[in-house]
This record gives structure tokens, C-alpha cells and sequence, in this order.
């Protein structure tokens, strides 16, 4: 009879310690993702560790698995090619930025400090120019440094999605930050139009949008569609 708790069911999360006594074997957290891991994908996982702090993951047919896993084969296949695509075009991108940074390197200086920094020429500065300049100086480094590794590249991603979010995505901070019953109702509008199989519209729907006066399904269908048709012609952001 199959135990009623899996063993990897016993091991705590929080930490690296062997909390149950009694079990054979190490019950590390490595060892409880690969064993988690090569269950979803009926297949044996094998992790390495490089010294540029990144894993290796190596995911092969599990011995004498009646399962077929040739469906996760090729989802990890297109998972991986596309995965690697993305990196080159991310490497190529900050070696552009490398070769551009080395061959402007003494104008980005100039500009740096007669414009962002405490020379200011015109002395018409004030504590964003500064804060610019602080940004621009750190994308600077991190790209110089860049060497190609993994790890670099995070950061390097990081950086900018820090600090593009605010710009890109203006609504997002204060609506994050906003208790859910006090957020603009229209997120919920979307939300409503994009769930194609719902057609209940939520209480704060019925009160701004006019779905309180549908009397039967097909009103609500058709005025849905409508909204839709808006959102499509004006565009979220437009709209927030």
C-alpha cells in the first residue's frame, strides 16, 4: 500500500534541514525540486552547478517509464530555442551599447558631468538632473563589465525594467498600491472583456457601466461586445 504522505511531502520548505527524522536518504531542497520536477515531466533531472553562479538543468527519459514524453520533449525544445534566441539578441544588444559607450567615451564623459552631475554649465541643475545622471553613470558600468555571463545579463535586464516600468507602464504603481475596492473600476472592465467565457459582470461593473439595466444574458453579451469594441479603439492606457 503507497504511503498516504509522499516522503518529499515531509521535508519543510523554509530551510535546508532534515526536519523528519526516521527518513532515509537526503532531504535536501535540491533534491526536493528535481524529484518534484522529474515527476511533472515523467522524466529523470540531473542539476549542476557552474561557478558563475547558474544551474545546469538536465532533463533525460526517466528508466522504464511507460509514459510518453515526447510532447514535453518538444515543449522543452521550443521552451530552450526560444530562450536562446532571446540571450543573443540580449548579448548582441549590450555589446552595441559596449562599442558605442567606447568610442563616445570622451563626450558621454562631458555631457555626463556638464549636464547631470555637480559642473553644471549652466547652472541651471536641479536634484533630477543628478538623479539622471546617476542612472545614466550605472547603465555605464554594468554594461562595461558586462562579460557575457548569465548572471550579468540579469542585472543587466533588471536595470533597465526598473527603470522603464514607471514610464511604460504609468498606471501600474498607483494601481498596485491602491486597495482593490478603491481601483478604478475600468481594470475590472477589461478583465470582464478578455474573460471570453464570463458573462456575469462584477457588482462594480453593474453600477459604472450600465449592466445593471440588462434584463436578460443576450443584453449583457451585447453590451460586452460593445465595451469591447471601445477598449479595442481607445486602448487601456488611454482609458486609465
Amino acid at each position: 500500500m503507497a504511503p498516504a504522505i509522499p516522503h518529499d511531502e515531509l521535508i519543510n520548505d523554509a530551510s535546508n534541514d532534515n526536519p523528519i527524522a526516521g527518513l532515509k536518504g537526503t532531504l535536501s531542497l535540491e533534491n526536493r525540486f528535481k524529484h518534484r520536477l522529474g515527476c511533472m515531466l515523467g522524466s529523470t533531472v540531473t542539476v549542476t552547478e557552474a561557478n558563475d553562479q547558474t544551474l545546469h538543468i538536465y532533463i533525460s527519459p526517466k528508466t522504464g517509464s511507460k509514459s510518453s514524453i515526447m510532447v514535453g520533449d518538444d515543449i522543452i525544445r521550443k521552451f530552450v530555442a526560444g530562450l536562446q534566441d532571446v540571450l543573443r539578441k540580449l548579448a548582441r544588444t549590450i555589446m552595441k551599447l559596449q562599442d558605442t559607450f567606447s568610442k563616445y567615451a570622451e563626450k558621454f564623459n562631458a555631457v555626463v558631468t556638464q549636464i547631470c552631475g555637480l559642473d553644471d554649465a549652466d547652472e541651471f541643475g536641479s536634484s533630477l538632473d543628478l538623479d539622471l545622471g546617476d542612472v545614466v553613470i550605472k547603465l555605464q558600468q554594468l554594461v562595461i563589465s558586462y562579460a557575457g555571463t548569465v548572471k550579468q545579463q540579469n542585472e543587466l535586464v533588471e536595470f533597465a525594467c526598473r527603470h522603464t516600468l514607471d514610464k511604460n507602464f504609468q498606471v501600474l504603481t498607483g494601481f498596485l498600491t491602491t486597495q482593490p475596492e478603491k481601483r478604478w473600476s475600468v481594470h475590472r472592465l477589461i478583465q470582464f472583456i478578455r474573460d471570453e467565457d464570463n458573462d456575469e459582470p462584477f457588482p462594480c461593473l453593474r453600477r459604472d457601466y450600465g449592466f445593471k439595466f440588462c434584463t436578460q444574458r443576450e443584453y449583457v453579451t451585447k453590451l460586452k461586445a460593445l465595451y469591447g469594441k471601445v477598449v479595442y479603439k481607445a486602448g487601456p492606457r488611454k482609458l486609465h
